[in-house]
């Protein structure tokens, strides 16, 4: 999800994910919720510009958590998107 969230932040046609696995339904996309979405605020601060921030703030890594093997490819492409190494914190057995 971090992926599509940075490609839509980054892309104005979110449309065009690079995965169409991953997809904004129809209603979504036509009402430009999703847009809403990323405008809210919490005081004085959208919620577009935290998760921003957080990436901006990390050093050249950020840890998710989350499996290689579930979301490799979009943990590649979001470590192109906010030209940082993204880590899995999860082990797998």
């Amino acid at each position: 999800m971090a992926s599509l969230i940075f490609h839509a932040l980054k892309n104005v046609n979110v449309e065009v994910f690079p995965f169409p696995e991953i997809y904004l339904n129809e209603y979504i996309a036509r009402t430009r919720s999703f847009d809403m979405l990323l405008e809210n605020t919490a005081g004085d601060l959208r919620d577009k510009d935290r998760l921003l921030q957080c990436f901006q703030h990390s050093s050249s890594i950020v840890l998710v958590k989350t499996f290689n093997t579930l979301e490799g490819k979009y943990m590649d492409y979001l470590s192109v998107l906010v030209n940082k190494k993204i880590i899995p914190d999860r082990v797998q057995w």
